[in-house]
């Protein structure tokens, strides 16, 4: 009867599940099937245009795909009652015109993009062309401009102005046909979510252990993100991926860096040039079509992009290796890319396998639901280091809750592990080292010899110190050979250290004032958004149901609990310890120094706290519950597909 009704419960959740789908495909999705496929466009603009009145403007365009149907220039302050025209011609290598066309200024939109159409048989890939823009009368219009900040992110040509150089470049676009593959694109993220509907049914029915069932749920949600979630639109990921790429290109023995230390790019990495930072339905297009094999973006030569971050390999290892075995296949750029970021989920998946497997009962659920959250998959499911702290730090809570608890007596392999899960967090984020506090409440009966707890306490300290001090030396003596040209983030004087412990009153005024301000901000951000770059909030209802699966985790099904207070009052105590090194590490690093609230705190710093705090809070409530698994699954899942259509939605209407 118990399976009948699980049966029943799933059978609707896939029947409703596949009438809003094609209710959602044929309302919604089908729309934008024929729209143009813009493979390239310019992501930051800038406020000095170029007036066209007497001017001749000469933009190098690089073809970065198999083909190109179409151009696109962004015109502003034109005249909608103008009877001028816009003459545009595209010349090849040789100075032949390919393409002309005189553009009435009436019938351009203002800051809207205008879209020249042509056959692409003509075009050859890689090949600079000349696009050539000038007024044929009296005009207020301009062109608008990109930011010269982007030429650090890819190939973006200075134009000629009246034949002279310039410091400007146009903002265009590249057409490349029509969005129609969105179609597979969509069908496929409905299979895999379908899949993941029958695994979790599976693992109910068969009442498969939730350290074996979560490998299999962490994994294909994940890999369901990561499509959703573009390349490059979480927060930083191309500095990341340069970073994961040039060492990927010392492990293979290649060239990795230019004299300046910036990151060199190869064919294989092609789709780099046509990133987006906010993900469009372009993105989903491009993916599809690179995953099937049929990715459009070619470059002839290796081309140089910007400084990557002066980090230790520990925090790249698993992307690095999942980009160079895609690289030594000769995989495609989509491809290898998106096989790095695998790379990285198939880490924190077995790892958080086996931690369900050795963390005490009464806290495996609260570690899953963790686990599972959006904003942990948006980390651990691209190329952010985070990918590699997240597991490593809720790996080295587990086994100590294991060695707190479950273990007899410690031996060389627990410490082994212990001290390279706190090498690896001090070499990425030294600030999520008190951690290790739970390993002051292993009883000392635990290890062989006499003062053992304290040596292995002080062992651990000295080595993750000592960790962090040598990849920070090995950081500074590469940099000094390399003299990076890529600018600063910042521009501002930041609060000091010393401005900190002079003033403990103002201190105390400044991080209460924080907490008032952006509490509620940094608890959606730890749970499920805005992810990366998409831009958008997340529905309320999302929100509240993945905190309530969270809450729901903490429940006792027994009222007394094996855990003692001892261990709930230390938990909580390193867990305002690391909070509060959080806010003072980004009041230091980020934050002006006349500011009087810390910037830059972002909800997604506190995640490897965040089991550290719901073990403070474990056993404030008990239910009467039997096989509280099927809420858990089902509801997590239900959240998760209803927060994935909604960032399906959001993207796809852009």
């Amino acid at each position: 009867m118990k399976n009948k009704k699980v049966t029943l419960i799933t059978l609707s959740l896939v029947i409703i599940f596949l009438l809003s789908s094609l209710v959602t495909y044929k309302t919604f999705v089908r729309q934008y099937l024929f729209n143009d496929y813009v493979v390239y466009q310019s992501r930051e603009l800038s406020n000095e245009n170029i007036p066209l009145e007497n001017v001749l403007i000469e933009q190098p365009i690089q073809i970065v795909s198999n083909s190109m149907t179409g151009l696109g220039l962004r015109f502003k302050d034109v005249d909608p009652n103008s009877k001028n025209q816009f003459s545009v011609v595209v010349k090849n290598d040789s100075g032949e015109n390919i393409y002309t066309e005189n553009i009435p200024e009436n019938k351009i939109h203002n800051d809207q993009i205008y879209y020249l159409r042509f056959n692409a048989s003509r075009l050859k890939v890689g090949t600079i062309y000349t696009l050539t823009v000038n007024s044929q009368g009296a005009t207020r219009a301009s062109l608008i401009t990109v930011n010269p900040r982007e030429n650090e992110y890819g190939i973006v040509r200075n134009c000629m102005i009246n034949q002279e150089k310039s410091k400007q470049s146009i903002a265009y676009s590249v057409i490349d046909g029509n969005c129609f593959h969105l179609r597979n694109f969509y069908w496929l993220i409905v299979l895999l979510i379908l899949i993941l509907i029958a695994m979790t049914y599976l693992i109910y029915i068969y009442n498969v252990k939730l350290y074996k069932a979560s490998f299999g749920i962490i994994v294909l949600i994940g890999i369901i993100y990561t499509l959703i979630v573009p390349q490059f639109s979480v927060p930083d990921e191309y500095t990341h991926y340069l970073t994961s790429y040039s060492q990927s290109s010392i492990f293979l023995g290649k060239k990795a860096f230019d004299e300046h230390g910036n990151v060199l790019l190869y064919e294989d990495s092609s789709n780099t040039l046509i990133r987006a930072s906010h993900p469009t339905v372009n993105e989903y297009v491009k993916e599809y079509d690179g995953l099937i094999g049929k990715d459009k973006f070619k470059i002839n030569r290796p081309y140089i992009s910007r400084a990557p971050l002066t980090l230790g390999s520990f925090g790249y290892f698993p992307q690095v290796l999942g980009v160079s075995l895609g690289r030594i296949l000769g995989l495609n750029g989509i491809q290898i890319g998106i096989l790095g970021r695998i790379s990285g989920l198939l880490l924190f998946g077995i790892l958080i396998s086996y931690s369900l497997k050795i963390i005490p009962k009464f806290f495996e659920k609260v570690l899953f639901t963790i686990s599972i959250l959006p904003m942990t998959l948006q980390q651990v499911c691209s190329y952010n280091y985070d990918s590699v702290l997240f597991t490593a730090s809720f790996f080295l809570f587990a086994y100590l809750l294991y060695l707190v608890y479950e273990k007899e007596k410690i031996n060389k392999l627990d410490i082994a592990l212990v001290t390279l899960s706190s090498i690896i967090i001090a070499t990425i984020k030294f600030v999520y080292l008190p951690i290790l506090g739970l390993g002051l409440l292993i009883p000392r009966e635990k290890f062989t010899l006499k003062h053992g707890k304290i040596l292995v306490i002080l062992m651990l300290v000295v080595l993750s110190l000592g960790s962090y001090l040598v990849v920070m030396k090995c950081n500074s003596l590469f940099w000094n050979v390399h003299e990076s040209n890529t600018s600063s983030l910042i521009d501002y004087n930041t609060y000091t250290v010393s401005q900190v412990i002079q003033h403990p009153l103002r201190e105390i005024v400044i991080i209460i004032a924080t907490f008032q301000k952006f509490t509620a901000n940094y608890i959606s951000q730890m749970i499920s958004g805005p992810l990366g770059w998409l831009e958008m909030n997340v529905p309320a209802l999302q929100l509240s149901g993945f905190l309530m699966m969270l809450f729901y985790s903490l429940f006792s099904v027994e009222k007394k609990s094996k855990m003692d207070r001892n261990v709930k009052v230390c938990s909580g105590l390193f867990s305002m310890l690391m909070i509060l090194i959080v806010i003072l590490a980004l009041q230091i690093s980020w934050t002006p120094d006349n500011s009087l609230i810390v910037v830059g705190v972002q909800g997604r710093y506190f995640l490897p706290i965040l089991p550290m705090i719901l073990l403070a809070m474990k056993d404030l409530l008990t239910v009467k519950a039997e096989n509280t698994n099927i809420i858990l699954f089902y509801g997590n899942i239900i959240l998760h597909i209803s927060e994935i259509f909604a960032i399906l939605c959001i993207v796809i209407g852009r």
